[in-house]
């Protein structure tokens, strides 16, 4: 499969009406790289379970400007196997490139 759907725990999507959490893995073509995007509307910060790989973080919305937004080359690694994802928030990271 190209994608894959988890909500805060891995392969556990929340499918019901009340569900405020959903992420995404964009699994890689051959020479591409995977991408993980979450989306937290709750309005309270949720803890996601990462797939085990190295990541960069590139987009959280709930951060103030400029750490928000940030080229994939100055993202920060994220090495651990969780992230919080602020209330009303999209996180998006990108798999880092050895």
């Amino acid at each position: 499969d190209m994608v894959t759907f988890h909500g805060v725990r891995l392969g556990r999507p929340d499918w019901s009406a009340h569900s405020h959490s959903l992420a995404i893995h964009l699994h890689p073509a051959e020479g591409d790289t995977s991408i993980y995007i979450i989306a937290n509307s709750y309005l309270k910060t949720l803890e996601f379970e990462l797939p085990n790989r190295r990541w960069k973080r590139v987009v959280d919305t709930f951060l103030d400007a400029p750490d928000d937004l940030v080229d994939e080359e100055h993202a920060p690694l994220w090495e651990q196997p969780v992230y919080q994802a602020g209330p009303r928030s999209v996180v998006v990271l990108v798999e880092a490139r050895e």
